[in-house]
């Protein structure tokens, strides 16, 4: 007679690991393995974080349960870091392998400003734009430089004025500006360095 052969029953890892940051917070979802015995049931899920260069773990940072097609997760105060994430099925016989890594770098954090508008007076142009977000906590937003150059001429390396961010709508009025045409840009200056600049807005 044969020897019985143990039946391995599919343990496959999650699927479309994906993230979305808000100000200290990263939001994991990812998609329930397409094949899953009945009689090898996923338990739940298992979600590993660490900063990028570092080995993952042996500890799970969190557990969530098995549900819809679609799992979420949601890591708050995460450190202001390069993050790395990988997600594993714990089957009732074993767990999975890792699903694919993802990894959330610290500029998903280090934004330009955004919805750049000038209006034109005599001899000065008034900037108003819409400030970074998300804006994490460990990396605050310190300044906005203004950026000024001829139409069709590239922006100058060094700023035309540097000032700090207000509460509200960020403004800039560029005074005593010489007869021509312009167009303009302006960065967020984080404590971790200058992001890049916004859209370019003309000043005709």
């Amino acid at each position: 007679s044969g020897e019985a052969v143990a039946f391995i029953y599919p343990f496959e890892p999650p699927d479309g690991l994906a993230f979305t940051v808000d100000a200290d917070s990263v939001a994991l979802s990812w998609s329930r393995p397409d094949t899953v015995a009945v009689e090898n049931p996923i338990l739940l899920y298992r979600i590993y974080r660490t900063t990028v260069g570092q080995a993952f773990p042996d500890t799970a940072l969190a557990e969530v349960a098995d549900g819809a097609p679609v799992v979420q997760f949601l890591d708050e105060a995460v450190p202001f870091a390069d993050l790395e994430y990988a997600v594993t099925a714990l089957y009732q016989n074993t767990e999975s392998d890792t699903s694919g890594h993802v990894v959330v770098p610290e500029a998903a954090w280090t934004t330009a400003p955004t919805n750049l508008m000038t209006s034109v007076a005599v001899d000065s142009i008034q900037l108003q734009f819409e400030r970074p977000v998300p804006v994490h906590s460990g990396n605050p937003i310190v300044a906005y430089r203004v950026y000024r150059a001829p139409a069709e001429e590239p922006f100058p390396v060094d700023p035309l004025a540097e000032f700090s961010d207000p509460s509200d709508m960020p403004s800039y009025l560029d005074l005593g500006v010489p007869v021509g045409s312009y167009h303009y840009a302006v960065s967020a200056v984080y404590a971790s360095g200058e992001s890049g600049l916004s859209n370019d807005s003309p000043a005709i």
